[in-house]
Order: structure tokens, then sequence, then C-alpha cells
């Protein structure tokens, strides 16, 4: 399965609304470079 991380539609809940986990992510390139585009969204410095 496919998906695709929208940083505009990062939200934030309580770990109490959180259920199941529903997968993974293996792909540490992927990993970082999720992290640095929520790093440029969120204007933090990496």
């Amino acid at each position: 399965m496919e998906s695709v991380v929208l940083g505009h539609q990062v939200r934030t809940i309580s770990r109490e609304r959180i259920g199941a986990r529903l997968g993974s992510l293996e792909d540490d390139d992927v990993k970082l470079a999720i992290l640095q585009a929520l790093a440029v969204f969120f204007s933090l410095d990496t």
C-alpha cells in the first residue's frame, strides 16, 4: 500500500484517541525525507 504525507494536514491529538497501529515505515531515507519536509513546513531549524 502506498501512502502520501501532507504537511498541511498534520494535527495534534491525544494518545487516548489513537487506536491500533496500522503499519510502520521501514525505509530510513523516506523517514528522513518526511522529517525534513515537516521541519521546513513548521519552520524548524534542523
